[in-house]
């Protein structure tokens, strides 16, 4: 009689780092993973040393976005070996990597990229794809793309998991015009807009404050800050990057979260600082761009701006003038995160697709 073959189950990714990915995984594998008996395998500690032994018969998970290098180099390593039993979670649809070939010559960068955007660099992510036992995707818009782009059958939507523990109801702090922008800082975060949407607000509240948290990923964009923070000057408070631990006492500030998001032309990603926003139970102003729409419901767990600022800046002071109507809308938000970002409700979706 033949011994059966032991299946081990591991997952790959990062959960000591500060980005968005970082604290879906802790949340993935903390609420769900480690209970199915998944082993986490932090890349943070990946070196020539301590390296991961799996073997084919293992089930392996990866979190793969555009910047998680070592997840992404261990999946190809996984893939081209032959690997049967791998899964993802793709942060930035459609790619696995921008460009897929990278060179330090900023003239061959530029042409890799425009190869993998008008030529899918000749099918490579379609075959890699392809490889996969599963692909995890964060919204509904990135599997409508993955199965038209790709016509994949092996890609499923799992909407984004929040701790209930981490799901706040707070009423509103009345007499409280202070506002919060919350991400990394970016000129495509829409951090200038929401600066000068701030400006306007002043002028019917003089007394409000906002509060920008994050931190930047380059020296580009440090330059960028440099310069808002000369030219807006009144009740701005720039408090850089902010442990989680120390979020809560910041987000007690404020009522409202300010995040006039741009346009990605050519990712989908679900927005963590969406979600972690009305995870606090705060009052979100925001662009209905990428898959926010996904999200965000205007007028009952949040509102939308149009771009026009004047118009933005009027719409914010209205309702921010109707308290009846943000109590209403702050427990909109406690009910539809509980209802749609709850382990239970990731697990009965995992469950039906036969991933546990």
């Amino acid at each position: 009689m033949e011994a059966e073959i032991s299946i081990n189950k591991y997952y790959i990714t990062s959960v000591e780092e500060s980005s968005g990915i970082c604290v879906y995984s802790r949340n993935f594998y903390d609420l769900i993973l480690r209970d199915f008996g998944f082993k986490l395998l932090d890349t943070k500690y990946f070196n020539h040393k301590n390296t991961p032994e799996i073997r084919k018969q293992d089930i392996v998970h990866f979190e793969i976005g555009l910047n998680r290098k070592v997840e992404i180099e261990w999946l190809l390593k996984l893939l081209k070996a032959g690997y049967k039993h791998i899964r993802i979670t793709l942060h930035d649809p459609p790619r696995l990597k921008y460009p897929y070939f990278s060179f330090r010559n900023p003239i061959l960068n530029g042409v890799s990229k425009i190869a993998d955007l008008v030529f899918d660099n000749f099918g490579i992510n379609q075959s890699l794809f392809r490889k996969m036992e599963g692909i995890l995707v964060l919204n509904t818009t990135s599997l409508k793309i993955l199965k038209k782009k790709f016509g994949l059958r092996n890609v499923c939507f799992v909407p984004h998991i929040i701790s209930k523990q981490d799901i706040y109801s707070k009423p509103i702090i009345k007499g409280n015009h202070n506002i919060l922008f919350f991400g990394f800082l970016g000129q495509n975060k829409g951090i200038e807009e929401a600066l000068m949407i701030h400006k306007g607000i002043l002028q019917s509240f003089p007394d409000s404050h906002f509060f920008i948290i994050g931190g930047y990923l380059s020296d580009k964009i440090f330059q960028f800050i440099e310069s808002l923070k000369k030219r807006f000057l009144v009740n701005v408070h720039f408090l850089g990057f902010v442990e989680k631990e120390k979020l809560p006492e910041i987000f007690e500030k404020a009522n409202y979260v300010l995040l006039p998001f741009k346009e990605y032309k050519y990712f989908k990603p679900t927005s963590g600082s969406v979600l972690t926003s009305l995870s606090f139970n705060k009052i979100l102003f925001t662009h209905s761009v990428n898959t926010v729409g996904e999200i965000i419901k205007e007028g009952y767990n949040g509102f939308f701006l149009n771009g026009n600022l004047n118009e933005d800046i009027k719409k914010i002071v209205q309702i921010m003038k109707n308290e009846e109507k943000l109590e209403a809308v702050k427990e909109n938000i406690k009910r539809d995160l509980l209802d749609h970002y709850s382990d239970e409700k990731i697990i009965s979706i995992l469950n039906l697709n036969g991933y546990l």
